[in-house]
């Protein structure tokens, strides 16, 4: 398999909130950095296309949120998205990770802290007073963990405060 000369940033976000968010953080980034880096996305199959340069990978839903747990759908949901992340790394020289949830981003982001990537979440703007079940586990993994509402700062001391995407 040949990767891409570029190294390449990789986005990874779920459907509707969470890409409207990832489209704001990526118009933020500058365009200059953008043009050197390839754009790959891990993203759940019915989010929206955020910017025609990505080269995006769809996963299914890991969590399944009309039916509530179910442990033999979760288990191929993982191992649908590890195959992907898999070739994902394997095709494309990653460098860094963005993720705005939802739960895809935490196998992301532990197999790219496994190989010493960097890791930049941001919690949904959704949340004010307590955490998300991804915002939980991200705040371990993460290399960098960002907080939209200033009122999270006391759930995640180590957070940084970045405003509304």
């Amino acid at each position: 398999m040949v990767k891409s000369k570029k190294p390449a940033l990789l986005l990874v976000y779920g459907e509707g909130g969470h890409a409207e968010e990832m489209r704001r953080l990526l118009a933020a980034v500058s365009e200059s950095l953008v043009a050197r880096l390839a754009l790959v996305a891990i993203t759940e199959a019915g989010a929206k296309n955020i910017d025609p340069r990505v080269v995006r990978y769809n996963v299914n839903e890991v969590r399944d949120k009309q039916s509530g747990i179910n442990l033999v759908g979760l288990l191929r949901s993982l191992n649908s998205l590890l195959k992907q992340t898999i070739h994902v790394f394997s095709a494309n020289d990653v460098r860094y990770v963005l993720t705005t949830g939802p739960g895809l981003a935490i196998p992301v982001a532990l197999f790219a802290r496994l190989r010493g990537i960097k890791v930049l979440h941001v919690e949904t703007c959704c949340r004010f007073y307590s955490k998300s079940i991804t915002g939980r586990f991200m705040a371990l993994l993460a290399s960098e963990f960002w907080v939209q509402n200033e009122e999270l700062l006391t759930l995640y001391p180590k957070a940084k405060y970045c405003g509304r995407l």
